[in-house]
């Protein structure tokens, strides 16, 4: 009657294959073959993974795992669904399409979920619990998120910049309709200067790829061209499956047979040690679970610490940036998840890494911790190490990446430098804010380009 989806999708997986997994359950219902045929059919099309039968789990990228969960439980077609970040490793279009399946299905739902945007339609009510464990609130949505009162954590991002835009006079009500937000702008675009933003080119170059191709799980993914600037964050974003995880796994030297040129530090990485390689690189994996040891968050320091080219105030520094003290002598399977993101990234900036790859920093995160979160890797940067951040977070690429990359479905890919108003047309599936911006620059291209809350908020209090 009940059907049950985790944060982490591989905690319910039981066997290899993506058919066998779906089948799996239906099986111990005593569900004939036929029938079962036809039920992996309509959930894979339901889960756009049409053709992934024979897939080994394995292979699958983390949104397509998180997919496969979602369509093993709906093959048993419970009556209630409790659903946990079920859309936290999914990108914007596979997330719009999860959240207008589970519309279409009727079925009730008890949802942890933090892109309030996405669900705001959709609940009946919401429960808002704080930092303590206590609730704060509970009861209609509008309740919650319809106020400048409450934190702004907990409202729609709309929500957020007509609270700005009203603080300023710009707008007569607070409001979360696109259309109202971007006619109170236009009729007062005088008061917008008309700014360009400053676009940040590189001129170290650590690692310069060359017609990079690659094959896996029989297929081929075409990458081209790219270059890595020193002390600088490259994001790249891209929808799930295109291939990005992939890419930092070839840069880490994890997939050695690939065709073309990676020049890292001056040399092509196939005629690099491993011990220099990895003296340079540090990985931070999508789940950082599986970069932990050690019984304690201090022991998991203590360690890498030992094995570290920095100094004892160095590592001292990054220690206080980090802000871990209240951790470290619990397990580091039992501190939060933003704790553990934080702890992850942490142990690679001791190992004095001068090249970070980092998957999916603010995975099943909140918002205001996904802010923290972004602020330490600012921290980073300044500090001159580079980083390459694959994300689907369109808030994330667009506050601190300064090169900002597009992966297609080949791999293909399409670099622009911050502040290059050509991003938005490479865009699929656009977020309201982006939205917002782009409908008023097709009208004055000199209007600033604002893609996240935080760049409007920004900007009205400086410049209105």
């Amino acid at each position: 009657r009940a059907g049950i989806i985790f944060q982490n999708p591989d905690d319910m997986f039981a066997t290899l294959k993506v058919e066998d997994e779906i089948a799996f359950s239906l099986e111990r219902r005593g569900v004939s073959p036929e029938a079962i045929e036809k039920k992996i059919k309509y959930v894979l099309k339901e889960m756009c993974l049409e053709g992934f039968e024979a897939r080994e789990i394995a292979t699958l990228s983390g949104g397509e795992k998180q997919k496969l969960a979602v369509a093993c439980v709906e093959a048993t077609e419970p009556k209630y669904l409790f659903l946990d970040e079920p859309t936290a490793l999914l990108d914007p279009l596979s997330t719009d399409k999860f959240f207008s399946f589970l519309h279409r299905t009727k079925r009730q739902f008890i949802i942890v979920e933090h892109k309030i945007d996405r669900i705001a339609d959709l609940i009946s009510k919401v429960v808002l619990i704080n930092e303590n464990g206590e609730m704060e609130y509970y009861g209609k949505p509008s309740g919650l998120f319809k106020s400048c009162k409450k934190s702004r954590y907990y409202k729609p991002k709309l929500i957020n910049i007509s609270c700005a835009l009203k603080k300023r006079g710009l707008i007569d009500k607070i409001t979360d309709d696109r259309g109202e937000i971007e006619n109170a702008v236009k009729k007062n675009i005088s008061k917008f200067q008309k700014t360009k933003i400053k676009k940040h080119i590189g001129d170290n170059v650590i690692s310069e790829i060359k017609g990079l191709e690659f094959s896996y799980a029989n297929r081929l993914f075409q990458y081209g061209n790219y270059v890595i600037f020193g002390g600088k964050i490259h994001v790249i974003l891209g929808n799930n499956g295109v291939g990005k995880t992939t890419l930092l796994n070839i840069i880490a030297g994890f997939e050695m047979g690939y065709s073309g040129e990676i020049r890292l530090f001056g040399s092509e990485l196939r005629n690099i040690k491993r011990d220099f390689l990895y003296k340079n690189i540090g990985y931070v994996f999508q789940n950082p679970e599986t970069m932990f040891f050690h019984n304690t968050v201090k022991e998991e320091i203590d360690y890498m610490k030992k094995h570290s080219y920095l100094n004892e105030n160095e590592a001292a520094e990054w220690l206080e940036i980090f802000h871990l003290e209240k951790t470290l002598e619990l397990s580091p399977f039992n501190i939060s998840t933003g704790e553990k993101r934080r702890l992850s990234i942490l142990l690679m900036v001791l190992g004095g890494k001068k090249l970070l790859l980092i998957d999916e920093p603010t995975f099943g995160q909140d918002y205001e911790t996904k802010i923290k979160t972004i602020e330490l890797l600012k921290k980073v940067r300044e500090k001159g190490i580079s980083m390459i951040v694959v994300t689907h977070d369109t808030d994330v690429a667009f506050d601190i990446g300064d090169f900002i990359t597009v992966m297609k479905n080949s791999g293909h890919l399409k670099t622009f430098v911050k502040g290059d108003k050509e991003i938005l047309s490479e865009l699929k599936k656009k977020d309201p804010v982006i939205e917002i911006t782009e409908g008023i620059i097709k009208e004055d291209e000199n209007f600033p380009l604002l893609l996240t809350v935080e760049q409007w908020e920004e900007y009205c209090e400086n410049n209105l």
